[in-house]
């Protein structure tokens, strides 16, 4: 049992879905809150047999008195409310100015064999390995199909176009490796290309609509001879691209399973199973 005080950060109602009433009547109240340190917790507050209570809105200061604090499967801890539990507002806040907790560091040996983690976004700070993928397109602004001097669908009366771009690679922090997924607006910064230079390279590619790139992973060589896949291929595998990044992502919730591949070795072969690497989708980057 446990009494202490915190600030809200985020609120979310929790429905009763084993109720033969109508959906959407609420059993209780998920809590985000964190104290002075910036240390966050949530806190589960069961609502069936009572009223709604009133002021558990963002930036507000509670004193939450006869918790019940519990360690959860994956080891976090939460706390949960009991029928001697009580909540008094201490104090309102001002609901415009305040900012949601920052991520939490994760490690991704750790992330991507903890099956609790998925959905959730952490923050990661690792080193650009290599390039697998890049793509950057000219679309059709209403059906999506490829977009050169017109939509290269006949059948799309659209006269517009919206460039789209998007990357995969791979990070590694000393702890695992993971593959993630940059899109929009990510990936100019990913490739380190100033405003005019990216502005440049959709000039580039208005006349040939499209342009994918696979580069050769660890062993990249530049020698193809289109100057623009030249190009890309070089700043790929620059110092410019394979840095240091801090990156804010999320793990989504279906990751591939266990595959069984054969491997030969001489004479014999070989039937293991290999674990695929972790996927991540970059929600923010930022250079260390």
């Amino acid at each position: 049992m446990v009494c202490f005080q915190a600030r809200v950060c985020d609120r979310i109602s929790l429905s009763d879905r084993t109720s033969s009433t109508a959906a959407g009547v609420c059993a209780g109240v998920r809590l985000t809150v964190w104290d002075q340190t910036g240390r966050t917790l949530q806190v589960y507050l069961d609502l069936s047999h009572t009223l709604y209570p009133s002021g558990l809105l963002p930036g507000n200061t509670l004193l939450l008195s006869g918790f019940q604090r519990r360690v959860s499967r994956s080891g976090g801890v939460y706390c949960r409310s009991l029928p001697v539990s009580c909540v008094t507002v201490m104090s309102l806040g001002d609901t415009s100015s305040v900012r949601p907790p920052p991520a939490p560091m994760m490690h991704l040996g750790v992330w991507a064999v903890g099956r609790e983690q998925s959905g959730i976004v952490g923050r990661v700070r690792g080193h650009v390995v290599c390039f697998l993928f890049l793509q950057l397109q000219w679309s059709c602004s209403l059906c999506g199909s490829l977009y050169l001097q017109t939509c290269s669908s006949s059948q799309c009366p659209s006269t517009s176009s919206v460039f789209q771009s998007k990357a995969k690679l791979v990070i590694d922090d000393g702890t695992g490796e993971a593959h993630v997924w940059f899109s929009g607006a990510l990936v100019p910064p990913l490739l380190g290309l100033a405003d005019s230079k990216w502005e440049g390279l959709q000039r580039a590619l208005r006349v040939r609509g499209h342009v994918r790139v696979y580069p050769r992973g660890r062993s990249l060589v530049c020698d193809s001879d289109d100057p623009l896949l030249h190009f890309l291929l070089c700043l790929c595998s620059s110092d410019v691209v394979c840095r240091q990044l801090s990156l804010t992502c999320r793990k989504p919730n279906q990751q591939r399973s266990e595959e069984m591949k054969r491997f030969s070795r001489g004479e014999r072969d070989f039937m293991t199973r290999v674990t695929p690497p972790l996927q991540l989708t970059c929600l923010h980057l930022e250079a260390v």
